[in-house]
């Protein structure tokens, strides 16, 4: 629990109390669709880096899950632009 309320605190500038509280008083559930989205957008920055050549390959925490879901998401829409390129 108190790696959440860390999480929280860092992506929302919040004191633990604070994210205690957001935590306990989140009835609309957004706190972990956020923490979610923001993970994936960190994963995706990274993956963008290594392809314009600003962060080495070496460099991106590959056994990350997010980076993985960001990698099979572009593979797909690869793969969608070439069947998409053949069938023309």
């Amino acid at each position: 629990m108190l790696w959440v309320i860390s999480r929280v605190c860092d992506e929302f500038s919040v004191t633990p109390p604070e994210a205690v509280a957001l935590l306990e008083n989140d009835t609309d559930d957004l706190v972990f669709p956020v923490l979610e989205l923001r993970a994936f957008k960190g994963a995706y920055d990274m993956v963008q880096a290594v392809a314009d050549g600003s962060m080495k390959v070496a460099d991106m925490p590959m056994d990350d899950e997010m980076v993985q879901t960001v990698y099979d998401i572009e593979f797909e829409l690869a793969r969608e632009a070439i069947e998409k390129a053949k069938n023309k």
